[in-house]
């Protein structure tokens, strides 16, 4: 059974949902998640069965505070029940500040736990880091890291695997330059930190010298009014910016590859980042990649081969890489090429699948040891 906290699709789901696709080859796979999600369910079709538990996040709000420690202790009770109903021996939980893992331990599970670490720990207040880092060590079987990144944050005694998320590569890939324009596309949710209006202080820097250039941004705001907010904030900005015709601020994507494959650049210019499917699946598709040094896309982009690694909330620094890449097309391309060899050789699902089946593997004998 695998427990996803997301309430929209995620890049988080989306790699719950690579999780589930190879351990359905093993056994039946069950993927709980909040019951307020509004997550379609033909998007979960990896899963034999999706189950609703009340499970909600602790945020900067009262009502969350106030219902956290109940719903907690209830949706925990409900998953000791589905993992009894099910026989399930595996539990996977798709980050660490989930704590059912701990309570389900109290109400006597006994199988394998895993505990995804996807969280820039780093990020957190200092209370709840130790907390969640806590209840975890006293209960899970196994960390698994999405990155080096990550992994320098836990503990030794946490003794993390690492397991960095794949893509399925896909068949057709982006000719960066071949249509004489250039759209280049940033697929993030509308949350702040992620870097949106770092992109569009940067295409405004380099709009004048390149007018055939459009910049295409896709979100959601996860049902959160401060992520409606900072939308209409990027909405505003790109009205101020003189260039709205050439700026779009458009709706989700649930599958950003088509739109990546019909691009020519690809933008990450996060504050902070544990891994970034992003990034990888931009690369699979062919693309340079203007990224930030904020963890994860480090360990994806190399620097001049597969894209352009920039500071963090530094427009000007992105302004510079992609006008070295708008004005060289051909070196656009070879980065893209690259990028994309790279996504086959060390991110493909296959790879993924057998690291995977073996680290479960290891686990298992070591239990029954």
């Amino acid at each position: 059974m695998i427990v996803d906290p997301s309430i929209e699709f995620t890049g988080a789901l989306r790699c719950a949902i690579n999780i589930g696709t190879v351990l359905s080859r093993r056994g039946t796979v069950i993927l709980a998640m909040p019951s307020r999600s509004r997550v379609p369910k033909d998007y979960l079709s990896a899963f034999d069965a999706v189950e609703r538990l009340p499970i909600v996040q602790i945020r900067r709000n009262w009502l969350d505070l106030l219902t956290y420690l109940p719903a907690l202790i209830v949706s925990s009770w409900m998953l000791a029940s589905m993992l009894k109903r099910y026989r399930a021996t595996h539990l996977v939980l798709n980050d660490i500040y989930l704590l059912h893992g701990f309570v389900c331990r109290l109400l006597g599970y006994r199988g394998c736990l895993f505990v995804w670490v996807r969280s820039d720990l780093d990020q957190q207040p200092g209370l709840l880091r130790r907390l969640w880092l806590w209840a975890n060590l006293k209960s899970a079987d196994r960390f698994i890291a999405v990155s080096k990144y990550i992994s320098a944050q836990l503990p030794a005694a946490a003794a993390p695997g690492l397991l960095y998320d794949a893509i399925d590569i896909p068949v057709r890939s982006a000719s960066p330059g071949a249509t004489g324009t250039a759209v280049i596309r940033y697929v993030a949710n509308y949350t702040r930190g992620k870097g949106q209006d770092v992109a569009i202080a940067a295409f405004v820097a380099i709009a004048s010298r390149f007018p055939r250039a459009r910049l295409c941004l896709h979100g959601g705001d996860m049902g959160l009014d401060k992520n409606r907010a900072y939308r209409a904030e990027l909405e505003d900005q790109a009205r101020r910016s003189g260039f709205t015709e050439r700026i779009d601020i458009g709706p989700f994507a649930t599958d950003p590859i088509p739109l990546f494959i019909d691009s020519d650049i690809a933008l990450n210019l996060s504050n902070s980042e544990s891994f970034s499917m992003t990034c990888l699946e931009a690369s699979a598709c062919g693309l340079p990649v203007v990224a930030t040094r904020c963890g994860g896309p480090e360990e994806i982009i190399s620097d001049g081969v597969t894209g352009c690694l920039v500071p963090t909330a530094d427009h000007g620094a992105a302004a510079r890489a992609l006008t070295g890449l708008l004005a060289n097309m051909h070196d656009a391309a070879r980065m893209g090429r690259a990028a994309r060899a790279r996504a086959k050789a060390d991110f493909s699902l296959s790879r993924y699948a057998d690291q995977l089946v073996t680290l479960f593997a290891v686990v298992e004998i070591g239990a029954r040891s």
